[in-house]
């Protein structure tokens, strides 16, 4: 006869036995995300988007105004979720409201990148950022589970 493998109670064991509550996997997903979309993401888009567009391989439009606007627009907006990342690692617990915001972030992402690439038009390189994106979604998903 076999036994049913719960999953969730397995999660949890996994991360327990790291320090005995479950967030230093927490904490680490926090800091290293927060940090790596901000440096890479968040700052560029909000203080040279057209730079940020050319280092990502997009061909520019002859009117800039627009994309300068939305792409500084996407900065301020991962400016404010990193930060929130990195506040909350303090306590990853306390602000399980974090998780929630990164997952539905992450979702959103992937289906845009995944329309793209459907699409065809962007460049590989943001193909490429689904996996990401949908590992920072599944990552957030699980640790929201596990700790709360």
């Amino acid at each position: 006869m076999h036994d049913r493998v719960d999953l969730e109670s397995w999660g949890a064991a996994a991360l327990n036995a790291a320090d005995g509550s479950g967030q230093t996997l927490a904490r680490a997903f926090l800091l290293i995300a927060g940090t790596i979309f901000l440096l890479i993401v968040a700052l560029p888009l909000f203080l040279a988007p057209l730079a940020w567009a050319k280092r990502f391989l997009w061909t520019l439009p002859e009117e800039h105004a627009l994309t300068i606007y939305f792409g500084r627009c996407l900065g301020a907006t991962g400016i404010a979720v990193a930060g929130l990342a990195l506040r909350a690692a303090a306590d990853p617990a306390a602000h399980l409201e974090v998780f929630d915001l990164i997952a539905i972030s992450g979702a959103l992402l992937t289906v845009v990148h995944v329309w793209g690439a459907i699409r065809r038009i962007q460049p590989w390189i943001e193909t490429v950022e689904i996996g990401l994106y949908l590992a920072a979604t599944v990552a957030s998903v699980w640790l929201r589970l596990t700790l709360g």
